[in-house]
């Protein structure tokens, strides 16, 4: 047993006490001293993103959940952190439950969450739709969860998955889409364009203009076709074409300086965003 702060308060934490489910890691949710928590337990190895999660203890308006404490038990050689719980549910069930999203406020919500991962030194490895939440309620916010899972801008990301800098399947299945563009409109059949080719903050950036364009599609589509499917991966085979051809000479000059580590393409990428969106 040890202590934690939970929002100021000193709580005594028993982990045997918890009933811990095992995916990836372990993970529980609890309610300590009347707090609501998800817990997530490392044991053995230390959180790629500890030194990100330490800095954002107690941190709100982040469009991330509350990281209320972080610990390192000795005794376990466990690391354990102790997030706020919230009421919602994952993008990808918001969107097979048949229900619409803006993809301008997703853009938005996702840019805030991003930018503050991004000015701590960190890039978010995981970026899907399971790992995209849709809080309960009048009013929605759009959450990325799952945030130990980024890594030091330092570290390229990598499509061996379990490799340092690896990119998860669900990630990888935004991230092709990415690779496609360029062997489609900016090939280099020499040197053909990994993923260790691009910077994690502006991988970031390209995966949240797929998402965007993904959801402005299903949008569009669901509103002709009912049964259009957003899971389908043949429902998006022309998301290189849209996004290339919305502005051939821009979007071509974004992927270009994606690649370079020097330039930050948040608002580059984001323009081209608006521009497809709102065409």
């Amino acid at each position: 047993m040890f202590e934690i702060i939970i929002e100021g308060r000193n709580v005594k934490f028993d982990p045997t006490a918890i009933d811990w489910t095992m995916k990836r890691d372990y993970f529980a949710f609890a309610t300590l001293e009347g707090t609501k928590c998800f817990i997530k337990k490392y044991v053995g190895k230390k959180p790629s993103a500890w030194e990100l999660i330490i800095s954002l203890i107690g941190q709100a308006n982040t469009n991330m959940p509350m990281v209320y404490d972080a610990v390192y038990d000795k005794s376990t050689k466990s690391y354990y952190i102790f997030f706020e719980s919230i009421r919602g549910i994952t993008l990808k069930e918001y969107i097979l439950n048949g229900d619409m999203l803006s993809p301008m406020k997703v853009l938005n919500d996702l840019d805030l969450a991003l930018s503050v991962i991004h000015s701590k030194g960190f890039w978010f490895s995981d970026f899907n739709e399971e790992n995209i939440f849709i809080t309960s309620g009048f009013i929605k916010r759009v959450l990325l969860i799952d945030v130990d899972s980024c890594w030091s801008l330092t570290i390229p990301p990598n499509h061996v998955s379990n490799e340092i800098g690896g990119i998860p399947g669900a990630a990888q299945n935004i991230g092709r889409h990415i690779l496609d563009f360029y062997s489609k409109y900016l090939p280099n059949t020499s040197n053909p364009i990994m993923y260790k080719d691009l910077p994690g903050n502006n991988f970031n950036y390209l995966q949240l203009l797929v998402l965007c364009v993904k959801l402005n599609i299903f949008q569009n589509r669901k509103k002709i076709d009912a049964t259009f499917q957003y899971i389908r991966p043949e429902s998006f085979r022309n998301i290189q074409k849209i996004i290339h051809d919305c502005d051939a000479n821009y979007s071509e000059g974004v992927f270009t300086l994606s690649k370079d580590i020097k330039r930050n393409m948040r608002m580059p990428i984001k323009e081209l965003i608006n521009r497809i969106i709102n065409r």
